[in-house]
């Protein structure tokens, strides 16, 4: 794709599997897998960290990422596990309103790599000014069924996931 400089890498599970629901243990296995994707520090400009490390983690910390899912149950699942992990994502599929698709790609549109990567996920259910505080800060990970495919310009994205 033309908006996609890096290369490009393919990690195949063991197993072929076209749901996330009801997958289980694989499931939990690539969210952690994508988690641990989106916590590490990518390779350094300098060349220090080998490409050819076949067992390394692709490391996307920083990194504008969008996360495709078959399903809006899928998307939403995903987005609160990542959010669970301390990483910023927001959802983004057909079965949201207008308003909050609009919003949530807003959000994503505005990270810069300069921003927190990894949020502090305030567990306090009484600090309510910081929820609102929370939903209009730039998230770096948009995770989203095909719906995102059809036409959206979001400039800097450096890598897209498909789960």
């Amino acid at each position: 794709h033309y908006g996609l400089r890096e290369r490009t890498v393919w990690m195949k599970d063991g197993e072929d599997s076209r749901e996330m629901e009801g997958g289980g243990g694989r499931n939990r296995e690539r969210m952690a897998r994508l988690v641990e994707m989106l916590e590490t520090d990518p390779p350094s400009e300098d060349g220090e960290d080998s490409d050819d490390n076949e067992g390394a983690v692709v490391g996307l910390r920083g990194q504008k990422v969008m996360v495709f899912l078959n399903s809006a149950a899928d998307v939403e699942g995903a987005t609160g596990a990542l959010t669970r992990a301390g990483i910023r994502a927001v959802p983004y599929h057909a079965k949201m309103t207008l308003e909050e698709r609009t919003k949530n790609l807003d959000r994503f549109r505005r990270y810069r790599r300069d921003d927190d990567v990894v949020a502090s996920v305030d567990d306090d259910d009484d600090a309510d000014d910081d929820k609102d505080d929370d939903r209009a800060t730039p998230a770096p990970v948009l995770v989203c069924t095909d719906l995102a495919a059809r036409g959206l310009d979001v400039p800097n994205v450096a890598a897209v996931v498909q789960l």
